[in-house]
């Protein structure tokens, strides 16, 4: 996609949301990109005030790389790997520890925060608790570690579960394989039945949950609603808190005794680790086969795609993904509208094209695992 159409959907996000906005730089695989041109996209989000993140499987993410991406304003790297990936010489969930090491290495010393996705299915759902547990020992560099539940989407090989995998079965391992009950019922992000989320803290491999007090986070939220933290802005932030606190007494002291019994939990651990206590969250994802799509759910999404039209809902791009994807974009080149199309990264004369009408354009066998087809085969 050309660069001036990003910009271009950079600039709705923040008309639309704000500065301070997350921005995940996704694909397919950003990093096959050439490299001025997305070292250009995180200068862009970033000179935007928006917050941009990597999303890759980490294979061309090499650390000249991401070196050159964090001076561009690059700030969050999420690595993802699992074994719907099919990597060559990994036989199991557990063994694609040593590439998570290595990715962890990659990173380390640059300044981002460095993050995971794991989809969860059939194949290494047993292994969900040894995952959890690599993360918590690895809580010193990773920040967060989001599981995502397969789901039928249209594309790759995975098919629907039909409720094999749920969100509260998955939770319960993760808290098996942390150590600790996690509760994930607050904060709230978009639809729980969507998102689940908690957070623990770490100290020399022990475990404290953070949010297991429901009522008091709940009141904190009320509490902060119209005084939003800005990322990358830690001093401001805490006596931004500080300041709200006070003006609650009430809640500062029942803060200041739940803070405390946090630290009293970790007080023999603290000794081992130095003093240093870790935070690492978990995110549980749990999107929506292409064909079940709930109105409630995608109204209330907070993932959400940038297409040209504005941000939709991720499970709604899934499920209509070429019509989003293939429709071709403008482009003002010398004065004069064309399009571009994607499909060929061709420029098209046609101002008005419908892509409805568009002769199927035939690809190799390989190459059309995923995509929508008519009966002769050919990718429409």
């Amino acid at each position: 996609m050309p660069l001036e159409e990003l910009f271009r959907r950079m600039d709705a996000i923040v008309a639309a949301y704000g500065p301070g906005t997350v921005v995940q730089i996704s694909g397919g695989e950003p990093t096959l990109r050439n490299r001025e041109e997305l070292v250009a996209i995180m200068r862009g989000a970033a000179d935007r005030r928006l917050v941009p993140a990597l999303f890759t499987n980490g294979i061309r993410a090499s650390r000249e790389l991401l070196r050159d991406l964090k001076k561009a304003g690059l700030r969050d790297i999420a690595f993802h790997v699992d074994m719907t990936q099919n990597r060559h010489g990994f036989a199991s969930e557990t063994a694609l520890h040593i590439l998570r090491k290595s990715y962890i290495e990659r990173a380390r010393g640059l300044g981002l925060r460095v993050m995971f996705n794991t989809t969860i299915f059939p194949g290494n759902y047993g292994d969900v608790p040894e995952i959890a547990r690599f993360f918590v020992e690895h809580a010193r560099e990773v920040v967060l570690a989001s599981f995502q539940i397969q789901a039928e989407t249209g594309r790759g090989v995975l098919r629907s579960l039909e409720g094999m995998i749920t969100q509260l079965g998955l939770i319960e391992r993760l808290s098996s394989g942390a150590g600790a009950k996690l509760s994930c019922n607050v904060p709230m992000i978009g639809h729980p039945d969507c998102n689940r989320y908690t957070g623990i803290l770490v100290a020399d491999g022990r475990v404290v949950p953070l949010f297991d007090n429901p009522d008091l986070w709940r009141k904190l939220v009320r509490a902060f609603r119209n005084y939003p933290l800005r990322p990358k802005q830690p001093i401001r932030n805490g006596f931004r808190g500080a300041a709200v606190l006070v003006r609650r007494p009430l809640l500062l002291a029942e803060f200041a005794a739940y803070a405390t019994g946090r630290v009293w939990r970790l007080r023999h651990d603290l000794l081992r680790s130095r003093g240093r206590i870790d935070k690492l969250s978990f995110h549980v994802h749990n999107f929506m086969d292409e064909t079940k799509l709930e109105r409630r759910r995608c109204e209330a999404c907070v993932f959400k795609v940038a297409t040209a039209g504005g941000a939709i809902s991720m499970c709604v791009h899934n499920a209509k993904r070429d019509t989003y994807i293939l429709a071709p974009v403008p482009r003002l080149i010398a004065g004069r509208q064309r399009l571009w199309d994607p499909t060929t990264g061709q420029l098209l004369d046609d101002q008005i094209l419908d892509i409805g009408k568009r002769k199927p354009m035939a690809l190799p066998a390989k190459r059309r695992k995923g995509r929508t087809r008519d009966r002769s085969g050919a990718m429409v």
